[in-house]
């Protein structure tokens, strides 16, 4: 999974934060929607969380040995070393 651009105002600001995705994750694998559950600091991180989301891959869920759609949390800390 490629990890998201840290935005360029929060590292000018030395920011960190956490977005809490809820993702959901087709039968391919790819995301097929995402929203923002939780952000903190609100909506400094998560247009960067998005983009990023939007290009995962995930092992769908399996139902009678077949995958199947369905919905997952990913929690995405910043912070800056």
């Amino acid at each position: 999974m490629t990890a998201p651009r840290y935005p360029a105002a929060a590292v000018a600001a030395k920011q960190s934060g956490r977005v809490v995705l809820k993702l959901l994750v087709g039968t391919d694998g790819s995301v097929r929607d995402a929203v923002v559950e939780q952000s903190t600091p609100v909506g400094v991180f998560d247009a960067a969380t998005l983009e990023a989301a939007r290009n995962w891959r995930f092992n769908p869920e399996q139902s009678d040995g077949k995958p199947v759609e369905g919905w997952i949390r990913v929690p995405v800390d910043f912070a800056l070393d």
